[in-house]
């Protein structure tokens, strides 16, 4: 389509092409199964072990303390799994927030109908969950506290930093954190972190490969059973080419996460004007810290799925929230519900989410016709 605007980064970013070039020349060079004893199965092995070197360095971690998935759902369940279910002997206790990513609120779901005692935590309206909070809700049996580091739908920014000190300072749990939103575009210090999730096509790599650290005193109970393949973590062939294009994806982003932040911010900012360019819009969460690659608004008035098909019928693809619940209507998984908003700001919302690759000039124009189509829809539809 000509002329298209893409602001669904936040659901899958589009892959660079020197990301897909790497893909494809290791995919070729590297071929052997890194498991293998020959010396062909010895190259890709170093490739892989290269790679994690590199990410590593990056986020200030030991390559021995990064396993690579199949993406962040997997990275996830297998972190919240693997630690809950390896100390459920005597730790059954698991906290959490109502606002985390699906793959997450599935994860303690299924613990719960295992046995597990969660704590449900509700952000507030700025989508954040402070360390008190936490601390009001530990236990001498919590073995797990899950609190994600950016909100997939708001953007809204946890202080994970924080958040891990007051759980270290005060009980024996594990902090997890779903970064998947974070990874390369905050920054953040995994000291007090036990483990920390990534997904490659959220960075501009190829989908397929994600990635997870988990400290070294962590012990956990595998999610997949097999061969016993990274360190006895995640059994199955390691994708050789999907770790090395990560890598890089990971370099080119960390080396430019200042200017980025900057860049897209500025395309933020031009959206939120929309504010003030038509009544009765609301942007979401928008009080607290907030990543500049996320933007919600709400108009009033009109259903989001609406407003994203309009958009998407003069090239603008947006989001009405996480790709990994599109369709459920369930207010319970809304995460504008869980946040204190009412039903008239979550079922107008839609979300902007951006990458580098953006422009303000495209903020501009979609600003424009989204005047246009509200005020048509608002004249049109019935309320």
């Amino acid at each position: 389509m000509m002329n298209e605007i893409y602001f669904d980064a936040a659901a899958t970013q589009r892959p660079y092409k020197d990301i897909i070039d790497t893909f494809t020349d290791i995919s070729l060079k590297y071929y052997a199964n890194p498991s293998a004893l020959h010396s062909l199965g010895l190259e890709a092995e170093r490739a892989i072990r290269a790679s994690a070197e590199n990410i590593g360095k990056l986020l200030g971690v030991s390559r021995e303390e990064l396993y690579f998935t199949s993406g962040g759902t997997e990275s996830n369940n297998m972190a919240i799994s693997g630690i809950a279910k390896a100390r459920a002997r005597t730790h059954k206790h698991v906290i959490t927030q109502l606002s985390e990513h699906p793959s997450v609120i599935q994860s303690f779901k299924k613990l719960e109908s295992e046995g597990f005692d969660i704590t449900w935590l509700a952000p507030d309206e700025n989508g954040i969950i402070s360390p008190d909070q936490i601390l009001q809700n530990l236990r001498e049996d919590t073995s797990l506290v899950s609190i994600m580091h950016v909100n997939n739908e708001t953007g809204s920014i946890n202080d994970i930093e924080k958040i891990g000190m007051a759980v270290k300072q005060a009980s024996s749990a594990y902090l997890f954190s779903d970064g998947v939103q974070g990874f390369s575009k905050i920054p953040v210090s995994l000291k007090y972190i036990d483990a920390y999730s990534f997904s490659g096509h959220k960075i501009g790599c190829v989908k397929g490969i994600g990635g997870l650290y988990l400290s070294e005193s962590l012990r956990i109970i595998p999610l997949i059973a097999g061969g016993g393949q990274q360190n006895n973590k995640r059994s199955g062939t390691e994708n050789t080419a999907g770790v090395a294009a990560l890598s890089k994806a990971s370099e080119k982003t960390f080396s430019n996460m200042a200017e980025n932040h900057s860049h897209v911010l500025s395309i933020k900012n031009k959206l939120a004007e929309l504010e003030n360019k038509l009544p009765d819009v609301h942007i979401n969460a928008g009080g607290g810290n907030s990543s500049p690659y996320i933007l919600n608004m709400s108009f009033l008035g009109i259903r989001s799925e609406v407003l994203l098909h309009a958009l998407a019928e003069d090239g603008i693809f947006v989001s009405a929230g996480s790709a990994c619940s599109a369709g459920k209507k369930d207010k319970e998984r809304n995460i504008l519900h869980t946040m204190g908003y009412d039903k008239n700001i979550y079922e107008s919302a839609v979300r902007f989410s951006f990458s580098e690759e953006n422009t303000v000039e495209e903020a501009e124009r979609c600003s424009d016709i989204i005047v246009d189509k509200v005020n048509f829809l608002r004249k049109y539809t019935r309320r």
